[in-house]
């Protein structure tokens, strides 16, 4: 896997993360694993509608809100089970491999051009992000 896919799958995982959509035991499927089945049967303009829709929200967010639903998720993240965070592995795993060409290149300009929209400090401290977790993953989320 090259490192723009790596970085994008990272950049993925971070934003479900951060949008509350990952799934638990003991709650019905909604997040990455329902995302990724509805998205089989959505066409590219349908992904990138949904996927603009699920940041509009997140803008809505106040600052509070935004925080209180990111240590929410830290939180089901840190209760699951090994067996439940290689299932969540996977899904991305899956939604990664399942993106069509144009998708991915979509995401690759719209990762290109956040990174071109950061002030160079946050760029610098986007990048030390993706190093540490490369390194505290021992290579990358998506390996086993």
């Amino acid at each position: 896997m090259n490192r723009m896919n790596r970085i994008s799958l990272l950049a993925i995982t971070a934003t479900l993360l951060a949008l509350g959509t990952t799934a638990s035991a003991d709650e019905p499927p909604v997040g990455p694993a329902s995302i990724v089945e509805q998205s089989k049967t959505m066409s590219l303009e349908e992904r990138q509608a949904a996927r603009e829709q699920r940041r509009e929200q997140w803008q809505k967010m106040s600052p509070e809100e935004r925080a209180a639903k990111q240590d929410k998720m830290r939180k089901r993240v840190e209760n699951m089970s090994p067996e439940q965070r290689e299932a969540m592995k996977q899904r991305f795993r899956e939604r990664q491999q399942n993106m069509s060409p144009e998708e991915r290149e979509a995401k690759r300009g719209e990762m290109r051009q956040r990174m071109e929209s950061m002030s160079p400090e946050q760029r610098e401290a986007m990048k030390r992000l993706f190093r540490e977790h490369r390194r505290d993953a021992g290579g990358g989320a998506w390996q086993s």
